[in-house]
């Protein structure tokens, strides 16, 4: 009983020391200070909306030219080449033109060849 005195008492205490806080506080004051605060930043709220709104909507009507222009590209080349590949296919290009130089001039050198014997032959 004793026990059950105590603990009804700190409760007691407890619920007194709630009330005197609850007193103590002026929730008008408080309520009032909060609808002020409310009513200056409404109108700057309103305003960051719209701005978000305006943003969002440019946001969808850039996003629809890019795909847009993304539709339009054309393919140049299936067949994209690495540096690497590019350079090996240039070095043999390179190759096969010296050969072809050079078969070039043995011909050439040929063809002047039969000139020269042409002339001789027949005395030019």
């Amino acid at each position: 009983m004793k026990r059950q005195y105590q603990i009804a008492a700190e409760d007691i205490r407890d619920t007194s020391a709630l009330i005197r806080e609850y007193k103590r506080n002026d929730y008008a004051t408080t309520l009032s200070e909060s609808e002020k605060v409310i009513n200056q930043l409404t109108p700057s709220y309103n305003r960051m909306k719209q701005e978000k709104l305006e943003h969002t909507n440019m946001f969808n009507d850039l996003n629809d030219i890019i795909v847009t222009l993304t539709s339009e590209l054309k393919t140049i080349s299936d067949d994209v080449l690495t540096p690497e590949v590019a350079q090996i296919k240039i070095n043999e290009l390179t190759s096969s033109l010296n050969e072809f130089n050079s078969l070039q001039d043995e011909h050439l050198n040929i063809i002047k060849k039969y000139d020269t014997n042409l002339r001789l032959i027949t005395n030019w």
